[in-house]
């Protein structure tokens, strides 16, 4: 049942005005009837639901393109009881928008799901937050017809049906994916750990799985298990890398330890060459063969300089080596 009232007026003569509109239509029923004795004892009972309307002279409907509640041609004293009844109109009409308006997405909803062919979460969520909205708002507006959210609930309950064997078939198939993705998974770090004495980019390789697993659709303890896998053979690989840098640094030292050795041995002949050849420039008996010394000389101390610039040189690898 709408909201009714009842009020007196005008027609050229009297008449008595019976008013109701509903929440769930936008029009105004405006019935008129001539007064005679009883008849607003009736009409009050009607207003309260109590009795029936009774035959009605003429009926007016109004509509919200009517700028006011009463045609022009009625007149009335009790101006404030009709402005009370045009504001009830107007937030009855408001809440009839509201509901056309759950209406409408309801409506979407049932088509949404009616088109699934897997679970979908999101849609879950939507219908949830739907009927808590449509709580939300019975709160606030103690008018709404308790049958019409009645309705929404049973409508509502079949979606939610829907969705849930929908789930529980997505579950199902989910497991499964998640089992075959991670054996799928498990094979490539066997791959992997068989060959990694052979395979030189095993950092390469192990990005490239975390790079599928990473699209993978898994279980929690699935992720888990293979997240923990490949980082240990991430830290395997960095261990092993590590011996590998440090043994071939190792060696290196060696090799360059033994250039060393030698390039002092070869130094220190140079030296005594240098030191022979100038001995020998002072015994020099002409200026010929003081000229050919003073040549050899020089050449000898270029030597010994080329030589010592690469100790040098080799002294400073050593240190970042041994570092």
């Amino acid at each position: 049942m709408g909201k009714r009232f009842v009020i007196e007026g005008e027609k050229e003569e009297k008449v008595l005005l019976a008013v109701e509109f509903s929440a769930i239509d936008t029009s105004l029923q405006l019935y008129c009837f001539t007064p005679k004795k009883g008849l607003l004892e009736k009409l009050e009972a009607w207003q309260k639901n109590e009795d029936k309307l009774p035959k009605h002279d003429e009926l007016i409907v109004r509509t919200i393109a009517d700028q006011n509640l009463l045609p022009e041609e009625i007149k009335v004293k009790d101006v404030g009881k009709v402005r009370f009844i045009e504001n009830e109109w107007a937030e009855s009409l408001i809440q009839t928008r509201l509901v056309k308006g759950f209406d409408s997405e309801l409506k979407v909803l049932q088509e949404s799901v009616a088109l699934l062919d897997d679970y979908s979460e999101d849609l879950f969520q939507e219908c949830s937050n739907f009927w808590k909205r449509l709580l939300d708002y019975k709160k606030e507006v103690k008018s709404l017809d308790n049958a019409k959210i009645d309705n929404y609930k049973l409508q509502l309950d079949i979606l939610f049906e829907a969705l849930k064997a929908l789930r529980k078939d997505h579950r199902k198939e989910f497991d499964s994916n998640s089992i075959a993705n991670r054996d799928k998974l498990n094979k490539m770090l066997d791959d992997v750990e068989e060959s990694k004495s052979e395979n030189k980019n095993i950092f390469g390789r192990l990005k490239e799985i975390r790079a599928e697993y990473n699209k993978m659709a898994m279980r929690h303890n699935h992720k888990n298990e293979i997240d923990k896998r490949i980082n240990s053979l991430f830290d395997k690989a960095g261990t092993e890398r590590k011996k590998q840098q440090n043994s071939n640094a190792g060696k290196r030292v060696n090799d360059l330890e033994g250039i060393i050795s030698k390039m002092n041995k070869a130094l220190d002949w140079k030296i005594r060459e240098l030191q022979r050849e100038e001995k020998n420039l002072q015994f020099a008996d002409h200026a010929f063969q003081e000229k050919l010394l003073l040549s050899k000389i020089e050449l000898i101390k270029k030597d010994i300089k080329e030589i010592e610039g690469k100790i040098s040189d080799i002294n400073k690898t050593l240190d970042k080596l041994k570092k």
